[in-house]
C-alpha cells in the first residue's frame, strides 16, 4: 500500500512539474480532438498565436444539457480540450459564457485539479479534472462543476445555467 502511495505521489508531482513548465509539448490528435489550426495553435508546438484563438475558440455553449450530471460530476466532466497550451484559457472562456437560470452574472474561481483519469491526450497517458466553484446572486450554496482540459467534445451548458448571447 505504502508503494502505490508513494508512486501516485510521485505521478503527481510530475503531472504538477511537467504542467507549470514551458515545454515543447505535441498535441496528440485523436478523434475528438478539435482541428487545432483552426484555434491558432501550431501542431507541434508551444506557441499559439493567441488573438486568433480568442476569437475563434469553440467553447461557446449553444445548447444547454438535459443530463442532470452534466459538469456535476467528476464522471461527466465539461470537456473543453486544449491540453497544456490552450486549455486554461478554454476553461476561462466556456464559464464566461454562462450566466445563472435567470441571466444572472456567474463568478468563479478554480479550487484546484482533482479525479486522475485515463486519456491518450495527458502526460504518461493521465489527465485530471478541474473543479470550479460558481456563485451568482441568490444562490444559497455554491455550485462545483468539474471540466476536463484534455478531451473534446462540443461544449453545452449544464442544466440550471443560461448562455450569454
Amino acid at each position: 500500500m505504502k508503494r502505490l502511495v508513494l508512486v501516485f505521489i510521485l505521478v503527481s508531482m510530475l503531472i504538477f512539474f511537467y504542467g507549470c513548465t514551458p515545454t515543447n509539448t505535441s498535441i496528440k490528435e485523436t478523434s475528438s480532438s478539435p482541428d487545432w489550426s483552426k484555434l491558432g495553435a501550431k501542431k507541434n508546438s508551444s506557441s499559439v498565436d493567441w488573438s486568433k484563438l480568442e476569437k475563434n475558440i469553440a467553447v461557446t455553449p449553444t445548447v444547454i444539457s438535459s443530463d442532470e450530471t452534466y459538469g456535476y460530476t467528476e464522471e461527466n466532466p465539461i470537456n473543453v480540450g486544449g491540453v497544456y497550451e490552450t486549455g486554461p484559457l478554454r476553461k476561462r472562456q466556456y464559464l464566461n459564457c454562462l450566466l445563472g437560470p435567470n441571466g444572472e452574472e456567474i463568478t468563479y474561481y478554480r479550487e484546484g485539479s482533482c479525479c486522475h483519469f485515463e486519456t491518450p491526450n495527458g502526460l504518461l497517458g493521465i489527465g485530471l479534472l478541474d473543479r470550479f466553484n460558481i456563485t451568482y446572486p441568490g444562490l444559497k450554496e455554491p455550485i462545483i462543476l468539474f471540466l476536463n482540459q484534455y478531451d473534446y467534445e462540443k461544449p453545452m451548458a449544464p442544466k440550471g445555467f443560461t448562455i450569454k448571447e
